[in-house]
């Protein structure tokens, strides 16, 4: 720890644990705001990190830093939107994500925090929290102006890109606020276009449960995505009938299981019942093969 000091490390034990007060009395007493630690975190990575956000305003009025990246390349805004995630240890293990993340991120976006810095595995703020389902902060940064992918004719629509990464949470969030399941990129995709290319399963049942129109394009894609479900499940059907290993036939019938599941819920809502009737047929005998050949 830069420093090296006791100052600085009472400080950063504040900032983790939450003691507002203390580290108002050290910041008073002039300790140094921007210490480093062995990992190069700074005070405020480590509060937004666990979401104090009273102990995050007193170190940027007292001048931090709100833009260090530590050795993993995450800085306060990042750590705080895509809670929780890896940090520069060591800290302690992640607890459950609480309000203060969000309030959090909300207070480093009206500082002026920037939101375009990805870490060393290319991941940015929006993107994690997206991905981590942390709607509040996703929205808050597309609010602000966060970048996403702008190729691919997403044309500056956050439901397009949700649907195009499988950020299920997020696109159901973006729906409830208006955003339209049917609005046309400028070539006609639509975010449902998207979700079914990418085979995103989740944020297809979103945007089909709240009404997207299924074109030809889209029914051909989900016909191929049904086609390749059901050639997945097939697959591990053949590994769990040719093992005697009950771990390896488990592992085989739990993937055969889930990809006719998944086909069976978008057959479903496609109202094809012939197709429906077929797979759970399948599923009804690959069930009944697993119960014979490892009976509990």
């Amino acid at each position: 720890m830069t420093g090296h000091d006791g100052v600085a490390i009472a400080l950063f034990r504040a900032a983790f644990c939450g003691d507002a007060p203390a580290a108002r009395q050290l910041l008073d007493a002039r300790a140094a705001v921007d210490s480093q630690d062995a990992f190069e975190n700074t005070p405020l990575l480590i509060a937004a990190y666990s979401g104090h956000v009273d102990i995050v305003k007193d170190l940027l009025d007292h001048g931090a830093a709100i833009d260090h990246r530590n050795c993993t390349g995450d800085a306060a805004l990042l750590l705080a939107a895509a809670y929780p995630i890896r940090l520069a240890e060591p800290y302690g293990r992640p607890v459950a994500r609480q309000k203060g993340h969000d309030e959090t991120v909300r207070e480093l976006l009206a500082r002026g925090a920037a939101t375009h810095y990805r870490n060393l595995d290319d991941e940015s703020a929006i993107e994690l929290a997206g991905a981590k389902g942390n709607v509040e902060a996703a929205l808050d940064l597309l609010a602000h102006g966060a970048a996403f992918d702008p190729s691919n004719d997403f044309e500056g629509d956050p439901l397009h890109w949700a649907a195009a990464q499988g950020y299920a949470a997020l696109a159901s969030a973006l729906l409830d606020r208006g955003a339209s399941a049917n609005r046309p990129s400028s070539d006609g995709s639509t975010a449902l276009t998207w979700a079914v290319s990418y085979r995103r399963h989740a944020v297809t049942t979103v945007l089909l449960d709240r009404g997207a129109v299924v074109d030809e394009l889209d029914r051909a894609l989900i016909d191929d995505w049904l086609l390749w479900l059901e050639g997945k499940a097939e697959a591990a059907y053949e590994k769990m009938y040719d093992t005697h290993n009950s771990t390896d036939a488990a592992g085989a019938y739990s993937d055969a299981k889930g990809y006719l599941e998944d086909a069976l819920a978008l057959a479903g809502r496609l109202k094809v019942p012939e197709v429906v009737a077929r797979l759970d047929a399948r599923l009804a005998h690959i069930k009944a093969v697993f119960r014979s050949q490892f009976p509990s």
